[in-house]
């Protein structure tokens, strides 16, 4: 569900509010793993990948969850409205 690869770095919010960063050594059908951590697809509240472009400078790419997409949705909707 999420665009990122063996080898990525990444920074996880849960949907508890749990904060893990980690270079993801595996990925499992329902989970992300990197070393001694383990997170769970349906716990991913924001995923934010770290990449390199060509230049070499760091680039963060953001992703949430559907809850999170939600969430931002309904209050862009609200405000507009």
């Amino acid at each position: 569900p999420y665009d990122v690869s063996v080898g990525d770095s990444v920074k996880i919010i849960t949907r508890q509010a749990n904060s893990f960063e980690f270079e993801i050594t595996h990925i499992s059908e329902d989970a992300l793993i990197g070393e001694n951590v383990e997170v769970a697809f349906a716990d991913i509240w924001k995923l934010q990948k770290k990449e390199v472009d060509k230049a070499g400078s760091a680039v963060t790419s953001i992703g949430m969850g559907s809850l999170g997409a939600l969430m931002v949705l309904t209050v862009l909707l609200a405000v507009t409205f």
